[in-house]
């Protein structure tokens, strides 16, 4: 079982928000998202990946399968937790950012291919996802390689110097995001990113087009500075049924970036999504072969 972090309206939750971090960071790295959501009815469950806040590290069996999938199947499991048993009949919205997005796409996709009705998706967010070009759910050596040697460097600092080393990288994140970002970077298991395979296998333009399919809305917020998704990205997710809002100006880190338009887009797209209103991008163009 993960650990995570459950966060509950004052009255019955009319819907849970399952929320999934990126590659070294945590469900604490999320609490910025949880007053808005939980203000509006919504249970938030964000859950810790392996290897990252307080959940179970790296073995080296695990290891040797490809960690995107064992991420998938240790939420999944998560699930199945008697005290989460009871969220898992309401509508269950999906957030993920970064290697999270990833992880949140192929769990909801799971979720309706399981048939047990618990934790179905009413609608997928996903915040610059990790997807590789071509589609592959394998790392660049080199990538992972550079990713491990700055995270042994980081966990080597003292706690002052890590924050002036993340305020110098992001200088317009708040203090309060650079303390969390720091913590889950102490926490975090270098090894999983060493092996950096943590893209679930299925491809994940099958993963869009599998829920666009299943009347699932899906909607992709990335920017046009450091990010992930690229114009190529984009004309894929969108012919898979997808839609894409683009920031301009923010990087990678969309919400942190703009965190006001984002909790707006968010709220908004999930509010239609429970309604059954949300526009969807239907496919215009065909997935590319070979998928």
């Amino acid at each position: 079982m993960l650990s995570y972090r459950l966060t509950l309206p004052e009255g019955p939750p009319t819907a849970v928000v399952i929320a999934v971090h990126g590659l070294v960071e945590s469900a604490a790295c999320l609490e910025a998202t949880f007053p808005d959501w939980v203000s509006t009815g919504w249970a938030v469950l964000a859950l810790d990946l392996r290897g990252h806040g307080n959940s179970p590290r790296w073995s080296d069996e695990d290891l040797q399968r490809h960690p995107g999938d064992v991420m998938v199947q240790d939420v999944l499991e998560t699930f199945g937790a008697p005290e989460l048993r009871v969220l898992g009949r309401l509508p269950a919205l999906y957030y993920g950012h970064s290697a999270g997005g990833a992880v949140a796409a192929a769990v909801a996709a799971a979720t309706l291919q399981h048939g047990n009705g618990a934790f179905v998706p009413a609608g997928v967010l996903l915040e610059d996802p990790f997807w590789r070009l071509p589609v592959t759910p394998f790392q660049e050596r080199s990538v992972a390689e550079s990713a491990h040697a700055h995270l042994i460097d980081v966990q080597s600092r003292t706690a002052s110097e890590r924050r002036a080393i993340r305020k110098r990288e992001w200088p317009t994140w708040s203090a309060a995001e650079i303390l969390r970002s720091c913590q889950a970077q102490e926490d975090c298991d270098p090894r999983v990113v060493l092996n950096g395979n943590v893209i679930p296998a299925t491809p994940w333009p099958n993963l869009v087009a599998g829920l666009t399919d299943s009347s699932v809305p899906v909607l992709i917020v990335t920017g046009t500075v450091r990010t992930g998704i690229t114009d190529e990205h984009q004309r894929i997710a969108l012919a898979g049924g997808a839609r894409v809002e683009v920031f301009e100006g923010a990087s990678h880190f969309v919400r942190r970036d703009m965190e006001d338009r984002f909790m707006r887009t968010a709220g908004s797209f999930f509010t239609a999504s429970l309604a059954g209103t949300a526009p969807a991008a239907r496919p215009q163009l065909p997935l590319p072969s070979g998928m």
